[in-house]
C-alpha cells in the first residue's frame, strides 16, 4: 500500500513538471525552476520509496516494509520439558522403598537378660526397632546390618519377674516395614519368700509367697543335701500364698528345704530354708515282762530317730507318756493295775508331725488279789 503511494506522488510530481515547462511564455528568469523543481521532489519520492525511514538500510527490492511483514505464526511451548533420555526429572524420582519384613524372630530369656534373635530381610535398611505390646515406643533400637541374615540383640539388666510379647520391624527413610510375630519373653522369676513347712504323718505341708508380679512357669521344692528337686508344681494364677503337700515320704525324716521358682529364663534363688520332719517310725517287739497285783512290766524296741517321746496305751486308751530315749533299742517301762484285772497294752511315737503307728496290742493279767 505504501509503494503504491509513493510511486503514485511521484508520478504526479513528474506530469507537473511536464506541465509547467510546456506554460506559455515559460517562466521569469529571477524565478526557481518550477519544473526542476517538481522533478527533484517527485525523485526524493522515488528515493524514499526505495529507502528505509530515518536512515534505516535499504530493503531489497520488492520487499514488503516491516508494518506489512506477517509475523511468523506462533509455536505452542511445551510445558513439561523432558530432560535428557530416560533421566527422570528430580520431582519424579521414587522414593526409596520400605525394608522387607524380617523373619525368624525369637526371643528368649536367660537370667535378667532377654535374647533376642532374627533374619534380616532387606538390604536398605537404616536399623530395626523392637517393640513391647502394650508400649508405643520402640523398646529397642539396633543398628542396620550390612548385609542379610542372621542377627542378634541382648537386652540386659531388667527386673526379675518381667513378662511381655515383643515383635520386631526394619525401617529406613520410607518407613517401617511389617511386624515381625509377636513372641513372648520373660525374666528369671524374683525369689518366692516366707516359707513355712509342717509335717503330717508321712507328708509335709509347704506353704510359701509370691512377689508381685510374677512370672513362674512352676516352684520347685529342693531338700538340702539332694541335687535335685524332690517336687514340682504349677505357677500360682493369684497373689499370696503358694500351698504344696510332699506325701508319701517315709517315717524318720527330718529335712531342710527351700523352694525356688522357675521359668524359661532359669530359676530364682532360694527362699528361707525350714526344718521339717514325718512321723516317728512305729514301736515293735512289745513284750510283757512282769506282772504282779499292781504292776505290769513291760519293754518294746524304739525304731524312731525323731520321737519327742511314747504314748503308753491301756485298752487304746492314753495311759503315760515317756520321754524320748536317745537312739533307738530296748525300752521298759511298767504300769499300776489293779489285782486281779486283764487289760491290753500298746506303744507309739510321737514328734510335732504326729503319732507313728500303734506296737503291737498284748494283753496281761494282774495277779488275783
Amino acid at each position: 500500500m505504501r509503494n503504491k503511494l509513493f510511486s503514485t506522488l511521484a508520478c504526479g510530481m513528474l506530469i507537473l513538471a511536464m506541465l509547467a515547462c510546456s506554460l506559455p511564455g515559460g517562466q521569469d528568469s529571477n524565478q526557481p525552476d518550477l519544473a526542476a523543481t517538481i522533478t527533484a521532489q517527485a525523485l526524493i519520492l522515488q528515493g524514499l520509496n526505495n529507502t528505509a525511514i530515518s536512515g534505516a538500510t535499504a530493503l531489497p527490492a520488492n520487499t514488503a516494509l516491516p508494518s506489512d511483514t506477517p509475523l511468523p505464526a506462533a509455536t505452542a511451548q511445551p510445558t513439561n520439558t523432558s530432560g535428557p533420555a530416560n533421566t527422570p526429572r528430580p520431582t519424579d524420582t521414587p522414593m526409596p522403598a520400605a525394608p522387607s519384613k524380617p523373619a525368624d524372630f525369637a526371643v528368649n530369656g536367660s537370667g535378667t537378660t532377654i535374647a533376642f534373635a532374627w533374619t534380616d530381610k532387606s538390604v536398605n535398611e537404616s536399623g530395626f526397632r523392637i517393640y513391647q505390646e502394650g508400649v508405643a515406643a520402640p523398646v529397642v533400637s539396633v543398628d542396620a546390618h550390612p548385609a542379610t541374615g542372621g542377627m542378634s540383640y541382648n537386652w540386659t539388666g531388667q527386673a526379675c519377674g518381667f513378662k511381655g510379647k515383643f515383635s520386631i520391624r526394619a525401617y529406613n527413610d520410607a518407613g517401617e516395614s511389617d511386624s515381625s510375630k509377636s513372641v513372648e519373653g520373660v525374666t528369671v522369676p524374683c525369689q518366692p519368700t516366707n516359707l513355712v513347712a509342717h509335717g503330717s504323718g508321712n507328708a509335709i505341708s509347704f506353704n510359701w509367697a509370691v512377689t508381685n508380679p510374677h512370672n513362674e512357669a512352676g516352684f520347685r521344692i529342693y531338700q538340702q543335701g539332694v541335687a535335685a528337686p524332690v517336687a514340682s508344681r504349677g505357677p500360682n494364677l493369684g497373689s499370696g500364698g503358694t500351698i504344696f503337700d510332699l506325701t508319701g515320704l517315709a517315717c524318720n525324716l527330718v529335712a531342710t528345704y527351700s523352694v525356688r521358682a522357675f521359668n524359661s529364663a532359669g530359676e530364682s534363688p532360694d527362699t528361707n530354708l525350714i526344718q521339717a520332719e514325718t512321723v516317728p517310725c512305729p514301736p515293735s517287739g512289745l513284750t510283757i515282762t512282769g506282772a504282779s497285783k499292781d504292776v505290769v512290766t513291760y519293754s518294746w524296741t524304739d525304731n524312731s530317730s525323731n520321737e519327742t517321746g511314747f504314748h503308753i496305751y491301756v485298752d487304746d486308751v492314753l495311759y503315760l507318756t515317756v520321754p524320748a530315749h536317745a537312739g533307738t533299742g530296748v525300752l521298759n517301762n511298767n504300769a499300776v493295775q489293779h489285782c486281779g484285772e486283764n487289760h491290753v497294752y500298746s506303744v507309739r511315737a510321737f514328734n510335732p508331725a504326729g503319732e507313728s503307728g500303734s506296737s503291737e496290742h498284748v494283753g496281761a493279767t494282774t495277779l488275783a488279789c
